[in-house]
């Protein structure tokens, strides 16, 4: 919410059905007609995951970790199509000037981070969320929708004795959204003399914040938080954001953080007492583990350590941010490649392409996850045969390759 700091200081101034067809998979393990040679940035882990797709692929893939160095390779060698995770308007900047097709997969928002560039008929991006993409396609964008995958560094067997865990949870807890959204509210507040319009709508604006964590905070499911959030601002007269729609976007996700660690820390605190849950992630977790003895908290987990993680643990907790449910997190794939047994909240993009009691389970209260919980843990016939239909389906439908394979028929990289 750092928008508002800044936004304030401008005022003073002045459905459930099994549907994996409808994912385009590309034509066959490939798909399509593969460019000789591409260049992946590797910013992120999942850049390496990419790239060694492209290698079984019969592709020769260079990878580059920023602009400088991207500019320093496409000296060197010749790149059929730039690849890079989210969007950065440097890289695309590289490409522009290189006359090369540029290709963005991205998690984050497509709309707030391509507002501002300029794009050719040779760029293409591919967004993890549904709604996200259709939104941008309305601003005529060439954007489509492509959820991600897991690389084969994930692919494990499903295991069936010697688990390490019975419940877990690999979660950021985004406590820290929490100290810098209060933050930047009193930051806000101080920019403001007592009795100023724009600070009677802030407080106004707070409030209506809160009361929306507060009645969300049990619903796990429902989407359009942001379209919410919009309709309460409107109805309460608020105008802060009339001029800065983005801002209000950002606003949006910083809260929709803050409501991800209320439900996160309300769903581990649940687990946790009716039986041991192990859980990964940020320093935050050492707090509910010193007032639980049933939470046993392991620190972070580093990204290499994922898939025998997920792949020793009997059950594997998924709690998508309320932002997020227009999306399938990259969880999802991990928990299903490593051949573990996914719980998650449920959506409409896991109801369409995965069906609950046969690929994973989902649940949509903390009583129902916790129900859940109790009966896999008893069936273990049942939970060994749901994980295996799901890495299954996870390598018929999902594959990192067929994934690339989609992204090779839409762009055009001078194919002859």
């Amino acid at each position: 919410m750092a928008c508002l700091v800044r936004l304030v200081a401008s005022t003073v101034n002045v459905r459930r059905e099994h549907v994996s067809a409808q994912l385009p998979d590309g034509a066959g393990a490939r798909g399509g007609t593969w460019p000789r040679t591409v260049a992946v940035s590797i910013r992120f882990h999942a850049g390496t995951e990419i790239a060694e797709a492209f290698r079984a692929g019969g592709v020769v893939a260079y990878t580059y970790k920023d602009a400088a160095e991207l500019q320093g390779l496409l000296g060197q060698a010749p790149v059929d199509i730039v690849l890079e995770l989210n969007i950065h308007p440097d890289i695309h900047a590289v490409c522009a000037r290189c006359g090369l097709p540029y290709v963005a997969w991205a998690f984050d928002s497509g709309s707030a981070l391509a507002a501002d560039m300029t794009w050719r008929a040779e760029d293409h991006i591919f967004l993890h969320n549904r709604e996200d993409a259709a939104a941008c396609r309305a601003l005529g964008q060439r954007v489509r929708f492509l959820p991600f995958s897991a690389g084969t560094v994930f692919w494990r067997e499903p295991r069936r004795t010697d688990h390490q865990f019975e419940v877990l949870a690999i979660l950021n807890s985004y406590r820290h959204a929490v100290g810098r959204n209060e933050s930047d509210y009193q930051a806000a507040l101080r920019q403001l003399p007592p009795g100023h319009p724009a600070r009677e709508q802030l407080v106004a604006l707070h409030a209506i914040a809160e009361q929306l964590l507060v009645e969300r905070v049990n619903d796990l499911t429902s989407e359009r938080l942001q379209e919410e959030l919009a309709a309460r601002i409107r109805g309460g007269a608020i105008t802060l954001f009339e001029q800065a729609p983005r801002k209000l976007a950002q606003f949006a996700q910083g809260l929709g953080q803050e409501l991800a660690f209320r439900q996160r820390t309300g769903l581990v605190t649940e687990l946790a007492c009716g039986r041991p849950v192990d859980v990964f992630g940020d320093a935050y977790w050492r707090v509910p583990a010193a007032q639980l003895s049933n939470i046993r908290y392991h620190g972070w987990a580093a990204y290499e350590r994922l898939p025998d993680l997920y792949n020793a643990a009997k059950i594997s907790i998924n709690l998508t941010q309320p932002q997020c449910l227009g999306s399938i997190p990259q969880r999802v794939f991990h928990v299903l490649a490593s051949g573990g047994f996914l719980l998650t909240n449920g959506g409409e993009l896991i109801w369409e392409h995965f069906r609950p009691g046969v690929h994973l389970d989902t649940f949509d209260t903390l009583a129902e996850l916790r129900e859940k919980c109790n009966f896999y843990l008893r069936r273990s016939d049942v939970r060994d045969r749901i994980a295996a239909a799901g890495r299954a389906e996870f390598l018929r439908h999902h594959t990192m390759q067929r994934r690339l394979g989609h992204i090779c028929e839409t762009v055009s990289w001078g194919k002859s």
